[in-house]
């Protein structure tokens, strides 16, 4: 792992404020979510910062839910009206991923769906141990929302199995399927994801890429 200027903070660097922010992000909303990243982005990681997209439109939010046939959880509705993802192959936003724009999801999921259209129910050959998720190749009701450009996708799930929530979050791989699941909401990943930023639970590696500690 690199070290440079821009790796973040290690929890006994972190100071007062922050230790607050970390045990105070489940009670706020995603728009003071994302407050708090892009102070932290404008700080360590200003050229990721200058990736993040503007709001949706109205017209690009009917846009994505008329595409998919869905109607989109309300948190990640909310994220989107603060950012419209990244631009594309600037700096990974999750971890190694990409945040993708309303126009990327539209071409992820309608590619997604179209390689296992031939496949009754999209039945399974995978092996997948999440049993919120089922147990499928791949659902249209998966939502991706970010990609790592190598065939891994975090996705919403509007279909869980009777263990599930509507709205959880998986993360699949196009070899191995599903491998995990990353919360029951997208408020619950999101607020998890800016709170291990501000424990300093990840490195900022040469080139911005995050690696988590």
């Amino acid at each position: 792992m690199t070290s440079n200027s821009n790796t973040i903070p290690n929890q006994d660097q972190t100071n007062k404020s922050q230790e607050d922010t970390s045990a105070d992000v489940e009670n706020l909303s995603i728009k003071e979510l994302w407050k708090l990243l892009e102070n932290w982005y404008r700080e360590y990681c200003p050229d990721a910062y200058k990736v993040l997209r503007p709001p949706i439109t109205t017209e690009e939010l009917q846009e994505l839910e008329t595409e998919l046939g869905m109607k989109l959880p309300a948190d990640y509705k909310e994220s989107l009206l603060v950012h419209n993802g990244t631009n594309f192959r600037g700096y990974p936003f999750f971890e190694l991923h990409y945040y993708m724009c309303h126009k990327q999801v539209i071409d992820e999921w309608k590619f997604m769906k179209s390689m296992f259209e031939e496949e009754e129910e999209y039945e399974s050959d995978l092996e997948n141990d999440v049993p919120e998720i089922r147990d499928v190749n791949w659902s249209s009701k998966w939502i991706p929302f970010t990609e790592d450009g190598g065939g891994q996708l975090y996705f919403i799930d509007l279909d869980p199995t009777s263990v599930g929530n509507v709205g959880q979050l998986g993360s699949y791989d196009h070899e191995t399927g599903v491998d995990s699941l990353l919360g029951k909401s997208f408020q619950e990943f999101f607020s998890n994801y800016v709170r291990d930023i501000y424990c300093g639970k990840y490195s900022i590696e040469e080139g911005g890429y995050f690696s988590k500690l």
